[in-house]
């Protein structure tokens, strides 16, 4: 009886181990990768809520199974075990990508870097086993049989399948709140034009292309004096920046109103790129940055979160049901990794 015990306890400071150490280390990545202090930790945004939600939602029924479910604890605490394991994992292959030279070949996994994307799968697979596990402890509080596991699961795919829909929703509720004509009088130091994909003899894409008329058009109106562009480069073209330089050369804009930047591949980077770059080195103090609807709800999300203060404007551009679907699933997700890992 005492070995079982002792056994238990053992099962239990093991498991509690696992679920504070795996919380921290993703806190940690979400703010240690994008070179932010422990000082700018917020718990109030959606993200850090959101995991700290979840950690509660594990540590408060794994104590009470423990005290109150002995019999419980003690059948399935070798299943506890070999799931915290596996949570644990992907963050150590994160590890392994972040801190050393690992090689992952190069080029884009749907528009983002191979390299940030199977850091996103991975973050993706650990949250998704930390919820897994949350509800296996949940379900041992009713239940004994191993059938819990199966409705673990059930529940786990039901609300990752929520926060997909809850950020779909999210994004598409999104409406510009800034227009030309709202703006009329209006100064700002300097106009962002995010980057886009470049298509072939370095032409810029439409979605690009609209971005680049509607900085035109506040440059040429005066309510911006800088037009900062923004993008590296895919495989055989000119960087998204430097396209979006020379068109605006050709729509008249004069070279010195044009800062490049040729080295961000995402919009985290580039907002990361605004706040260390233009408001904090070239002590701009009203930006406005410019993009496509679906795009600017993330835009702005990004924003707060870097503590960046900044507005943005829609390019305006149209797009078929179609398209326009398709890029507010992928915001969608893209918004969800950002929330919860920051990248």
């Amino acid at each position: 009886m005492k070995s079982r015990v002792a056994g238990n306890y053992k099962s239990f400071v093991f498991l509690t181990a696992v679920i504070i150490i795996n919380y921290f280390v993703l806190y940690f990545f979400k703010y240690n990768l994008n070179k932010l202090s422990i000082a700018e930790f917020r718990i109030n945004t959606i993200g850090n809520l959101l995991v700290f939600g979840l950690f509660l939602s594990t540590i408060a029924p794994l104590v009470f199974v423990y005290i109150k479910r002995t019999d419980s604890f003690n059948t399935h605490s070798a299943i506890l075990i070999i799931v915290s394991i596996l949570l644990l994992i992907p963050l150590f292959l994160i590890t392994i990508i972040t801190k050393t030279n690992f090689p992952i070949k190069n080029g884009y996994f749907w528009g983002y870097p191979i390299r940030k994307a199977s850091m996103g799968i991975l973050f993706v697979v650990n949250f998704s086993v930390a919820i897994y596990f949350a509800f296996s402890v949940v379900s041992l509080i009713y239940k004994k049989g191993y059938f819990i596991y199966l409705k673990a699961f059930v529940f786990c795919t039901f609300i990752l399948s929520l926060i997909m829909i809850s950020a779909f929703l999210y994004t598409t509720g999104y409406t510009d709140t800034l227009s030309i004509d709202k703006i009329k009088g209006e100064k700002y130091d300097c106009g962002v034009i995010l980057g886009a994909a470049v298509w072939k003899r370095n032409q810029p894409s439409p979605v690009l292309k609209g971005r680049i008329y509607k900085a035109f058009e506040l440059y040429n109106k005066g309510i911006i004096k800088k037009i900062q562009v923004t993008g590296g480069k895919a495989p055989g073209e000119l960087t998204e920046a430097e396209t979006a330089y020379r068109y605006l050369k050709k729509l008249g804009v004069s070279e010195n109103d044009i800062l490049i930047e040729n080295n961000t591949s995402t919009t985290t980077e580039q907002i990361k790129f605004i706040r260390s770059e233009l408001l904090e080195n070239k002590e701009f103090e009203k930006i406005i940055i410019i993009s496509d609807q679906f795009h600017l709800k993330r835009v702005l999300e990004i924003c707060k979160f870097f503590n960046v203060n900044a507005e943005g404007i829609s390019s305006g551009n149209e797009y078929k049901f179609e398209t326009l679907t398709y890029y507010r699933l992928r915001e969608s997700i893209a918004l969800i990794l950002f929330w919860l890992f920051a990248i």
